[in-house]
């Protein structure tokens, strides 16, 4: 990127912070609500597990778009009337690799992000191959050097064409090189170049039970160059200009105001552990309403009453910050009722998914839609 497209941004970060809309908690107290159910058909699919969810316009008109990845397929609905839009069948691509990530500008323009194999493609609903690059990674005669691209459920890919954000995975070789490790990157596709990568890890990952929660940090880009990113344990959000630091922002929430981590030992099952643990998941924005939102996953016993290790079962919340993420109120979400890792935006709010795997077990399991709780953030003078 040259200086002049570099400090142009620098700029647009600048204006972006300081003109957004400040929601500032009133005498009456603000309140995370749930409204309509908006249900979408997969009968033809016979799945409901999305790995990625996303909500786009186009010709004035709202859709949602879902990718499965191992259907090998997108499928795309009106919104929220759930009439079918357009189903994309993956596997007729030339490429033999799973697709887990993608972000729709509009139907001549979807980026696809393989599965652990550093593919970048575009193509359009007639699946015709627009873009592509297979970028350098890991070898097997050096398989400690290099990096993944990937794209997942807690951070999707962002494309503001040309440039793409992306997570950015390194094969470690201690704890400790978890300090010199920057976990996203900047991507400019037209030039088929990484610009930079960017972003820590916090200290808390260069101690040997801290980094066992995963790596997965959630990042939040906005179209400006800014961005955000949140980590699994640790309480504080890193707010970001383009590559550069701008500062630091502590936002807990109260049910995990003290981490209190058991030990770990080799005997332990790692799964169990992780299962234990409470941690932060998706970070998300609302453009329509200038709010953010923060998922926390509380802890639970090491075993679920089912004898289990599903952390999907774990009860969870959803802090509500506003532009200076400065935080309005915090909604608890009940164990075993929604399904966290499948939530977005739109502009009704926070569309949440009630397709918890218990909740599908107890109406049989039919597995013949997506089925979405509204959330909309109120008090008594107004609704966000």
């Amino acid at each position: 990127m040259n200086k002049y497209v570099y400090w142009v941004l620098c700029a647009l970060v600048v204006v972006g912070l300081t003109s957004i809309t400040i929601y500032q908690s009133s005498s009456s107290e603000w309140i995370l609500q749930k409204g309509d159910t908006v249900i979408l058909p997969v009968s033809s699919l016979g799945d409901f597990k999305a790995n990625q969810l996303q909500y786009f316009q186009q010709n004035g008109k709202s859709y949602l778009a879902a990718l499965f990845k191992e259907k090998h397929r997108i499928m795309a609905w009106s919104w929220p009337e759930g009439k079918p839009f357009f189903s994309l069948n993956l596997r007729q691509l030339a490429f033999d690799t799973y697709w887990s990530g993608m972000n729709i500008r509009n139907t001549d323009s979807i980026l696809l992000c393989g599965h652990y194999t550093n593919l970048l493609l575009v193509i359009d609903t007639s699946l015709a191959i627009k873009d592509y690059w297979l970028m350098d990674g890991p070898t097997d005669t050096a398989p400690d050097s290099g990096w993944y691209v990937y794209s997942h459920l807690r951070n999707p890919i962002t494309w503001y064409p040309p440039l793409i954000w992306a997570g950015h995975i390194v094969k470690v070789k201690s704890i400790a090189a978890y300090a010199d490790t920057r976990p996203q990157m900047i991507i400019d596709m037209a030039q088929k170049r990484i610009l930079c990568t960017y972003g820590r890890y916090p200290e808390a990952y260069q101690d040997e039970t801290y980094h066992l929660t995963g790596i997965q940090q959630s990042a939040l880009v906005h179209q400006n160059g800014s961005s955000i990113l949140s980590y699994p344990v640790d309480h504080k959000l890193y707010r970001y200009n383009y590559k550069q630091p701008i500062d630091t922002v502590n936002v807990p929430s109260k049910y995990l105001l003290q981490y209190n981590f058991p030990a770990f030992d080799n005997s332990t099952n790692t799964f169990e552990y992780a299962n234990s643990l409470g941690h932060y998941n998706r970070l998300l924005y609302n453009p329509y309403k200038k709010i953010y939102y923060r998922i926390a996953i509380h802890p639970q016993d090491k075993k679920n009453i089912e004898g289990g290790v599903l952390r999907m079962d774990a009860p969870w919340s959803i802090l509500v910050l506003d532009s200076s993420l400065n935080i309005l109120t915090e909604k608890y979400m009940p164990a075993k009722t929604y399904r966290y890792s499948n939530v977005f935006v739109c502009p009704q709010g926070l569309a949440v998914s009630l397709n918890h795997p218990k909740v599908m077990k107890e109406e049989g399991d039919k597995r013949d839609a997506l089925k979405f709780k509204i959330f909309s953030l109120t008090n008594q003078n107004s609704t966000l």
